[in-house]
């Protein structure tokens, strides 16, 4: 996949739809060239000057030489050459894929264009302490998210507290009410995380994810996962794995909260990464 064109006047979903095709492109382990044609799209697309064209699925489409994917959210869909099939069945496969997640990636796309692509008001202060402890901006940012929406109000039940959850053990509720204070606890706390899981992590990866398990549910209770998976022969490196394979088996933690945890933040995260500028 080399090149990509939003065809006609009604291209207004061209931004979303270069989104789309760099989301594609990143998952296909490629670097597309994005090119915004208001006309001659589809003569482009027949002449092989690009590979793919965004078009509204109530434009004109049905000529000769080209083939249509199944239609993604409200309108759109993407025209490739008739002598590509399974360039086809690849991107139809993928939308199907993706469909469940259109209305939060429609919502998120059209607030990043109000706010100027910003994630939140408080970017400055993530990249800062993302910064400081070694993380990617856009990791924090899918943790806050997921643990606040980021509101600086946030309480939770168990008494947690500000942006990024964290229980007032080590800091005073002031302290933690305060969004940049909460963000640099939130920063470190992920960090001892990551330190302490690395010795048991099979690669980055892995390290990470048990880093947001421990981070949701506590890190004696991984400790526990780990341990647990090790005394019934389970691969004990791998969090996938033990989510999958361990902890169903588990009598004393479900996982119910803490898998669809990881599995959340890392999709929100992969989003941040395809939209957001490191």
């Amino acid at each position: 996949m080399t090149d990509a064109s939003a065809s006609g006047e009604r291209a207004v979903n061209g931004g979303m739809s270069a989104f789309l095709l760099r989301r594609y492109a990143s998952e296909a382990r490629v670097k597309p060239e994005v090119n915004f044609l208001r006309d001659g799209a589809l003569d482009s697309l027949l002449s092989g000057k690009v590979e793919v064209v965004a078009a509204m699925a109530g434009d004109s489409l049905d000529i000769p030489g080209i083939l249509v994917s199944r239609q993604f959210g409200d309108s759109l869909v993407w025209v490739v050459r008739s002598d590509n099939p399974a360039g086809l069945l690849a991107l139809n496969a993928w939308l199907t894929d993706l469909t469940p997640d259109y209305a939060h990636l429609k919502k998120d796309y059209l607030r990043s264009r109000r706010t100027g692509w910003q994630i939140s008001p408080f970017d400055e202060h993530i990249k800062k302490y993302a910064a400081e402890f070694g993380w990617d901006w856009r990791l924090v940012s899918a943790v806050i998210r997921h643990e606040s929406r980021f509101r600086i109000d946030a309480v939770s039940p168990r008494g947690a507290i500000g942006l990024m959850q964290i229980l007032p053990y080590r800091y005073s509720a002031e302290q933690l009410s305060n969004p940049e204070f909460n963000i640099r606890a939130g920063a470190e706390h992920l960090s001892r995380m990551r330190k302490m899981f690395k010795p048991y992590s099979a690669d980055a990866e892995q390290n990470v994810k048990f880093t947001l398990a421990a981070y949701n549910c506590g890190e004696g209770r991984v400790l526990q996962c780990i341990r647990f998976a090790e005394s019934i022969g389970v691969d004990a490196r791998n969090w996938d794995t033990i989510a999958v394979r361990a902890i169903p088996r588990m009598r004393t933690f479900s996982g119910k909260q803490t898998i669809p945890y990881v599995d959340s933040i890392l999709r929100t995260y992969h989003r941040y990464q395809l939209r957001y500028p490191d």
